[in-house]
């Protein structure tokens, strides 16, 4: 399917520095606990709940001391969930509807993806497909707050901008770019992403790498397309944020 990326990650003590993504991600607790950080809150997410974590929202996910946890993580596209949402609530923007909360506990919905994901990892057939489908439309309809936010659409634009594949993006540059002060357009973008856009940049930039990485490009060919002087700082860069190097994570990715 391929508006849905699925990882598993068993027993692992690995930590994370915080990131974000262009996709609506939803975590799956399968054993331990977890320190869930969001946009400067943090959480305690255990076994049986969901980590909802919006588009683009500075997150990290970290164990705790000396333990370790496993867990699934979908990324699912922005284009499908406008389309599950346009379908239940008529709506027709470029922005997701809020969600209700970070954490979810909910057995059912819990138990039911759980099986789901188990079962697309063995196979994909249209059954299971509609299925997927199925459970989307539930979650979206229970958790989805019926209030449109518009949010800021300068800062908007800087964020489309970033995401672009651009090596200038200090914030002096921005500011004149957009013509806006820097102090201002940095606590503006923080408040709208929990992030600042220099690490917002440095996100996209790592999406753009993964994708490259799943595609099966060479990794030398990766770190020249990704800016890199050679591949040691390719690996160094990639490993710091997603705690795997490169080749481990195009070897064990599923999609």
């Amino acid at each position: 399917m391929p508006f849905l990326e699925i990882r598993l990650t068993k027993e692992s003590g690995r930590i994370y520095e915080e990131h974000s993504h262009p996709m609506l991600s939803i975590g799956v607790m399968l054993e331990g606990e977890t320190q869930f950080f969001l946009q400067g809150e943090e959480f305690r997410l255990q076994t049986g709940m969901l980590a909802v974590i919006p588009p683009r929202m500075a997150h990290a996910c970290n164990p705790l001391p000396s333990q370790t946890r496993s867990y699934f993580i979908l990324h699912l596209s922005l284009d499908f969930c406008l389309e599950i949402q346009g379908r239940l609530f008529n709506e027709g923007g470029q922005n997701l509807l809020p969600l209700r909360a970070p954490r979810i506990f909910d057995p059912m919905m819990y138990q039911g993806l759980t099986s789901l994901i188990q079962s697309l990892l063995k196979g994909y057939d249209s059954l299971k497909g509609e299925a997927f489908w199925g459970w989307c439309e539930r979650f979206f309809a229970r958790y989805t707050l019926e209030v449109s936010s518009r949010g800021d659409a300068l800062i908007s634009e800087v964020a489309e901008y970033l995401e672009g594949d651009v090596e200038e993006a200090s914030l002096a540059f921005l500011s004149k770019r957009f013509q806006i002060n820097p102090y201002t357009l940095e606590r503006r973008f923080k408040k709208a992403y929990g992030t600042t856009p220099k690490r917002y940049h440095t996100d996209a930039r790592l999406h753009r790498l993964k994708k490259l990485l799943r595609q099966g490009i060479p990794l030398a060919l990766c770190a020249q397309y990704g800016g890199f002087s050679d591949q040691s700082h390719f690996q160094r860069f990639f490993k710091r944020r997603v705690a795997l190097t490169p080749r481990e994570y195009q070897l064990n990715f599923v999609q």
